[in-house]
């Protein structure tokens, strides 16, 4: 099993105790798509500064660096656990999702909650995208409900209501 890009990245913040450093990973998760969340969050009393006023990354390397062997904690977990399938109908759905998504955006891996755009979707992928999709799930889908639900799990939920009110 491929690790995912978070699993190594560390985010060092200014300020402590347990509430914050719970509060930064559930605000993460509601803001980025799930690859970019980072699996460490690291309060710090204050992040070293260069003379110039800018934080300086190099002080802030043999940190991350130390901090990547430690195991990520559990507000980690609880974002992961957010990337799994979400229900038995919508898991296959998802999976076929997943490979048009990598073919079309020539990617090794998708994430279910990583935007089709961000991830280098256009409008034009976006027609391809469900033509895709009429082939191989046999959904015609309006190119809208791509740009209203842009990630695997909200257009798998889009398909499987589809397909539910169909059969």
């Amino acid at each position: 099993m491929s690790r995912r890009a978070s699993d190594s990245l560390s985010l060092p913040f200014q300020g402590s105790g347990a509430v914050a450093k719970s509060a930064y990973p559930r605000s993460s998760a509601r803001l980025l798509p799930a690859a970019w969340i980072p699996a460490r969050f690291n309060p710090c009393d204050d992040l070293p500064r260069l003379p110039n006023g800018k934080v300086d990354r190099r002080a802030l390397a043999p940190v991350g660096a130390a901090l990547a062997a430690t195991p990520p904690g559990p507000a980690f977990a609880e974002v992961a656990a957010k990337a799994a399938p979400t229900g038995e109908a919508e898991a296959p759905i998802q999976a076929a999702l997943q490979d048009i998504w990598r073919t079309l955006l020539k990617r090794d891996r998708v994430g279910l909650d990583e935007d089709f755009f961000l991830l280098g979707g256009h409008s034009l992928l976006a027609t391809r995208l469900v033509a895709r999709i009429r082939d191989r799930l046999g959904v015609d889908l309006p190119l809208i409900r791509v740009f209203e639900a842009p990630t695997v799990r909200g257009l798998a939920a889009v398909l499987a209501a589809v397909l539910a009110a169909v059969h």
